[in-house]
Protein backbone atom coordinates (compact mmCIF):
# COMPACT_ATOMS: atom_id res chain seq x y z
CA UNK A 1 0.00 0.00 0.00
CA UNK A 2 2.49 2.13 1.45
CA UNK A 3 4.53 2.09 -2.11
CA UNK A 4 1.44 2.05 -4.41
CA UNK A 5 0.61 5.57 -2.48
CA UNK A 6 4.03 6.82 -3.31
CA UNK A 7 3.64 6.08 -6.76
CA UNK A 8 0.51 7.60 -7.08
CA UNK A 9 1.98 10.60 -5.36
CA UNK A 10 4.83 10.52 -7.73
CA UNK A 11 2.54 10.63 -10.73
CA UNK A 12 0.75 13.70 -9.55
CA UNK A 13 3.54 15.50 -9.08
CA UNK A 14 4.77 15.05 -12.55
CA UNK A 15 1.02 15.33 -13.96
CA UNK A 16 1.29 19.12 -12.43
CA UNK A 17 4.71 20.15 -14.12
CA UNK A 18 3.92 22.51 -16.28
CA UNK A 19 4.49 21.53 -19.92
CA UNK A 20 7.93 22.95 -21.54
CA UNK A 21 7.19 24.04 -25.23
CA UNK A 22 10.06 22.79 -27.39
CA UNK A 23 12.22 25.49 -28.86
CA UNK A 24 12.10 25.54 -32.78
CA UNK A 25 15.56 24.53 -34.38
CA UNK A 26 16.07 27.64 -36.38
CA UNK A 27 15.65 29.43 -33.11
CA UNK A 28 18.52 27.54 -31.38
CA UNK A 29 20.35 27.85 -34.18
CA UNK A 30 19.74 31.84 -34.30
CA UNK A 31 20.36 32.17 -30.67
CA UNK A 32 23.40 29.87 -31.13
CA UNK A 33 24.70 32.24 -33.76
CA UNK A 34 24.09 34.91 -31.55
CA UNK A 35 26.43 34.47 -28.95
CA UNK A 36 29.11 33.45 -31.00
CA UNK A 37 30.67 36.78 -30.25
CA UNK A 38 30.90 35.80 -26.39
CA UNK A 39 34.33 35.65 -24.81
CA UNK A 40 35.46 32.52 -22.73
CA UNK A 41 35.72 34.73 -19.99
CA UNK A 42 32.61 35.86 -19.92
CA UNK A 43 30.95 32.86 -19.88
CA UNK A 44 33.49 31.26 -17.41
CA UNK A 45 31.07 33.56 -14.93
CA UNK A 46 28.01 32.88 -16.09
CA UNK A 47 25.48 30.60 -15.22
CA UNK A 48 24.82 27.73 -18.00
CA UNK A 49 21.54 28.90 -20.25
CA UNK A 50 22.42 32.99 -20.02
CA UNK A 51 23.32 35.02 -22.76
CA UNK A 52 25.71 37.94 -22.21
CA UNK A 53 26.54 40.11 -25.23
CA UNK A 54 30.27 41.63 -25.11
CA UNK A 55 28.20 45.16 -25.72
CA UNK A 56 26.98 44.47 -22.36
CA UNK A 57 30.31 44.25 -20.34
CA UNK A 58 31.46 47.91 -21.73
CA UNK A 59 31.95 50.48 -19.58
CA UNK A 60 30.09 50.37 -16.11
CA UNK A 61 26.95 49.09 -14.48
CA UNK A 62 24.87 52.53 -13.70
CA UNK A 63 23.87 53.12 -10.10
CA UNK A 64 20.43 54.60 -9.02
CA UNK A 65 21.77 57.83 -9.30
CA UNK A 66 23.53 58.25 -12.35
CA UNK A 67 20.67 56.68 -13.99
CA UNK A 68 18.20 59.68 -12.45
CA UNK A 69 21.11 62.39 -13.10
CA UNK A 70 23.53 61.22 -16.11
CA UNK A 71 22.72 61.87 -19.74
CA UNK A 72 21.49 59.30 -21.82
CA UNK A 73 23.04 59.33 -25.20
CA UNK A 74 22.80 56.53 -28.21
CA UNK A 75 25.57 53.85 -28.24
CA UNK A 76 26.99 53.04 -31.39
CA UNK A 77 25.39 51.37 -34.28
CA UNK A 78 27.39 48.14 -35.92
CA UNK A 79 28.66 48.48 -39.40
CA UNK A 80 26.24 45.50 -40.50
CA UNK A 81 23.03 47.42 -39.43
CA UNK A 82 24.26 50.03 -42.45
CA UNK A 83 25.00 46.66 -44.84
CA UNK A 84 21.55 45.36 -44.19
CA UNK A 85 19.88 48.66 -44.43
CA UNK A 86 21.58 49.11 -47.56
CA UNK A 87 19.77 45.89 -48.67
CA UNK A 88 16.70 46.80 -48.09
CA UNK A 89 17.21 50.50 -50.13
CA UNK A 90 18.16 48.41 -52.91
CA UNK A 91 14.58 46.31 -52.52
CA UNK A 92 12.48 49.85 -52.04
CA UNK A 93 14.13 50.79 -55.60
CA UNK A 94 13.24 47.41 -57.09
CA UNK A 95 9.49 47.33 -55.65
CA UNK A 96 8.63 51.40 -56.37
CA UNK A 97 10.10 51.13 -59.66
CA UNK A 98 7.83 48.49 -60.78
CA UNK A 99 5.05 49.77 -58.89
CA UNK A 100 4.66 52.70 -61.64
CA UNK A 101 3.66 50.46 -64.27
CA UNK A 102 0.45 50.19 -61.98
CA UNK A 103 -0.25 53.73 -61.23
CA UNK A 104 -2.77 55.29 -62.89
CA UNK A 105 -2.97 58.19 -65.56
CA UNK A 106 -2.50 61.63 -64.18
CA UNK A 107 -5.25 63.95 -65.32
CA UNK A 108 -2.91 66.63 -66.74
CA UNK A 109 -3.28 70.54 -65.75
CA UNK A 110 -4.03 73.03 -68.15
CA UNK A 111 -0.41 73.71 -68.80
CA UNK A 112 0.18 70.11 -69.54
CA UNK A 113 -2.58 69.79 -71.99
CA UNK A 114 -1.35 73.05 -73.90
CA UNK A 115 1.97 71.27 -74.29
CA UNK A 116 0.51 68.05 -75.20
CA UNK A 117 1.80 66.38 -72.15
CA UNK A 118 0.00 63.55 -69.88
CA UNK A 119 1.43 60.96 -67.94
CA UNK A 120 0.40 57.16 -68.84
CA UNK A 121 0.84 54.03 -67.39
CA UNK A 122 1.55 50.27 -68.66
CA UNK A 123 -1.94 48.99 -68.38
CA UNK A 124 -4.31 51.77 -69.46
CA UNK A 125 -2.86 52.69 -72.89
CA UNK A 126 -2.54 50.97 -76.28
CA UNK A 127 0.49 50.55 -77.70
CA UNK A 128 0.98 53.68 -80.12
CA UNK A 129 0.99 53.21 -83.77
CA UNK A 130 2.53 55.54 -86.19
CA UNK A 131 1.54 55.07 -89.94
CA UNK A 132 -0.65 52.23 -89.48
CA UNK A 133 2.42 50.38 -87.81
CA UNK A 134 2.43 49.43 -83.88
CA UNK A 135 5.29 50.49 -81.99
CA UNK A 136 6.09 47.31 -80.27
CA UNK A 137 8.57 49.07 -77.78
CA UNK A 138 5.31 51.31 -76.26
CA UNK A 139 7.29 54.25 -76.80
CA UNK A 140 5.26 56.73 -78.88
CA UNK A 141 8.26 59.10 -80.27
CA UNK A 142 5.88 61.82 -80.90
CA UNK A 143 5.87 65.20 -79.35
CA UNK A 144 1.72 64.78 -78.62
CA UNK A 145 1.89 60.70 -78.70
CA UNK A 146 0.65 58.79 -75.61
CA UNK A 147 2.78 56.23 -74.52
CA UNK A 148 1.33 52.47 -73.36
CA UNK A 149 1.34 48.77 -73.81
CA UNK A 150 -1.96 46.67 -72.58
CA UNK A 151 -4.64 48.85 -73.52
CA UNK A 152 -6.85 48.00 -70.66
CA UNK A 153 -8.70 50.92 -69.63
CA UNK A 154 -8.77 52.68 -66.94
CA UNK A 155 -10.72 50.41 -64.51
CA UNK A 156 -8.68 47.16 -65.01
CA UNK A 157 -5.45 49.83 -64.59
CA UNK A 158 -7.30 50.85 -61.36
CA UNK A 159 -8.25 47.88 -59.97
CA UNK A 160 -4.31 46.13 -60.78
CA UNK A 161 -2.86 48.92 -59.20
CA UNK A 162 -5.20 49.11 -55.87
CA UNK A 163 -4.78 44.66 -55.75
CA UNK A 164 -1.12 45.81 -56.10
CA UNK A 165 -1.09 47.83 -53.02
CA UNK A 166 -3.34 45.43 -50.79
CA UNK A 167 -0.98 42.52 -51.86
CA UNK A 168 2.19 44.14 -51.11
CA UNK A 169 0.64 45.34 -47.75
CA UNK A 170 -1.00 42.02 -46.70
CA UNK A 171 1.83 39.68 -47.35
CA UNK A 172 3.84 40.75 -44.66
CA UNK A 173 1.29 38.67 -42.48
CA UNK A 174 2.15 35.63 -44.17
CA UNK A 175 6.17 36.19 -44.50
CA UNK A 176 6.28 36.50 -40.30
CA UNK A 177 4.26 33.62 -39.71
CA UNK A 178 6.75 31.76 -41.97
CA UNK A 179 9.66 33.41 -40.21
CA UNK A 180 8.26 32.82 -36.37
CA UNK A 181 7.12 29.41 -36.94
CA UNK A 182 8.65 27.62 -39.79
CA UNK A 183 12.05 29.13 -40.96
CA UNK A 184 13.46 31.64 -39.45
CA UNK A 185 13.66 35.18 -40.39
CA UNK A 186 17.41 35.06 -42.71
CA UNK A 187 15.91 32.21 -44.03
CA UNK A 188 12.51 33.94 -44.79
CA UNK A 189 14.76 36.66 -46.30
CA UNK A 190 16.68 34.65 -48.76
CA UNK A 191 13.49 33.21 -50.05
CA UNK A 192 11.65 36.59 -50.22
CA UNK A 193 14.52 37.96 -52.35
CA UNK A 194 14.53 34.90 -54.55
CA UNK A 195 10.62 35.57 -55.53
CA UNK A 196 11.12 39.44 -55.76
CA UNK A 197 13.76 37.92 -58.38
CA UNK A 198 11.18 36.00 -60.46
CA UNK A 199 8.34 38.53 -60.40
CA UNK A 200 11.35 41.46 -62.08
CA UNK A 201 12.07 39.09 -64.73
CA UNK A 202 8.15 38.04 -65.15
CA UNK A 203 7.45 41.91 -65.67
CA UNK A 204 10.17 42.24 -67.83
CA UNK A 205 9.23 39.00 -70.23
CA UNK A 206 5.57 41.26 -70.01
CA UNK A 207 7.55 43.89 -71.80
CA UNK A 208 9.26 42.17 -74.72
CA UNK A 209 7.79 43.35 -77.78
CA UNK A 210 7.49 40.15 -79.23
CA UNK A 211 4.96 39.19 -75.87
CA UNK A 212 3.64 42.53 -76.31
CA UNK A 213 2.65 42.83 -79.66
CA UNK A 214 0.89 38.42 -79.28
CA UNK A 215 -1.38 39.83 -76.72
CA UNK A 216 -0.38 37.67 -74.24
CA UNK A 217 1.35 40.10 -71.86
CA UNK A 218 -1.04 40.00 -69.57
CA UNK A 219 -0.59 36.36 -68.13
CA UNK A 220 3.14 37.17 -67.28
CA UNK A 221 2.24 40.74 -66.08
CA UNK A 222 0.08 39.66 -63.49
CA UNK A 223 2.21 36.63 -62.46
CA UNK A 224 4.58 39.06 -61.82
CA UNK A 225 2.80 41.21 -59.60
CA UNK A 226 1.63 38.74 -57.45
CA UNK A 227 5.03 37.12 -57.11
CA UNK A 228 6.60 40.70 -56.11
CA UNK A 229 4.04 41.60 -54.27
CA UNK A 230 4.76 38.10 -52.31
CA UNK A 231 8.41 38.86 -51.87
CA UNK A 232 7.89 42.25 -51.16
CA UNK A 233 5.70 41.29 -48.12
CA UNK A 234 8.16 38.38 -46.38
CA UNK A 235 10.84 40.50 -46.95
CA UNK A 236 9.64 43.53 -45.51
CA UNK A 237 8.58 41.56 -42.67
CA UNK A 238 11.96 40.53 -41.57
CA UNK A 239 14.41 42.81 -42.65
CA UNK A 240 13.86 45.55 -40.03
CA UNK A 241 13.90 43.43 -36.64
CA UNK A 242 16.89 41.83 -38.46
CA UNK A 243 18.41 45.41 -38.94
CA UNK A 244 17.80 45.98 -35.06
CA UNK A 245 18.93 42.89 -33.94
CA UNK A 246 22.34 43.98 -35.04
CA UNK A 247 22.76 45.85 -32.07
CA UNK A 248 23.69 43.63 -29.08
CA UNK A 249 23.48 46.00 -26.35
CA UNK A 250 20.46 45.22 -23.90
CA UNK A 251 21.34 47.02 -20.60
CA UNK A 252 22.27 50.43 -19.75
CA UNK A 253 25.98 51.37 -19.43
CA UNK A 254 28.30 53.77 -18.12
CA UNK A 255 30.54 55.25 -20.64
CA UNK A 256 32.77 58.62 -21.20
CA UNK A 257 32.04 60.43 -24.04
CA UNK A 258 35.25 60.10 -26.22
CA UNK A 259 34.79 64.12 -27.51
CA UNK A 260 34.04 65.72 -24.02
CA UNK A 261 35.16 62.78 -21.27
CA UNK A 262 31.59 63.31 -19.55
CA UNK A 263 30.44 60.28 -18.27
CA UNK A 264 26.95 59.56 -20.26
CA UNK A 265 24.75 56.50 -19.89
CA UNK A 266 24.40 54.76 -23.47
CA UNK A 267 20.99 53.97 -23.43
CA UNK A 268 19.90 50.88 -26.05
CA UNK A 269 16.57 51.95 -26.02
CA UNK A 270 17.56 55.13 -27.34
CA UNK A 271 19.82 53.73 -30.23
CA UNK A 272 17.35 51.12 -31.25
CA UNK A 273 14.99 54.43 -31.83
CA UNK A 274 17.63 56.21 -33.40
CA UNK A 275 18.44 53.55 -35.63
CA UNK A 276 14.52 52.89 -36.75
CA UNK A 277 14.50 57.04 -37.33
CA UNK A 278 17.77 57.44 -39.51
CA UNK A 279 16.88 53.59 -41.54
CA UNK A 280 13.62 52.60 -41.48
CA UNK A 281 11.21 55.67 -41.66
CA UNK A 282 12.60 56.46 -44.96
CA UNK A 283 11.76 53.50 -46.70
Amino acid sequence: MSANAASNAVDMAMSNEPNKAAMPLYEVDEKRALSDDHTPSTLSHQPHGVDVFEADLEGEEPTEDELKTLRRVSGKIPWTAFTIAFVELCERFGYYGCQVLCMLSLVPTQEQATDHLEDTNFIQQDLPVIDGVPQTTGKDPRSEGQPGALGMGQRASFGIGQFNSFWAYSTPIIGAIIADEYLGRFNTIFIAIAFSILGHILLIISAIPAVLTSGNAIGPFILGVITLGFGTGAFKANISPLIAEQYRQTKPRVIKDPKTGERVISDPNITLSRIFLCMLSPM
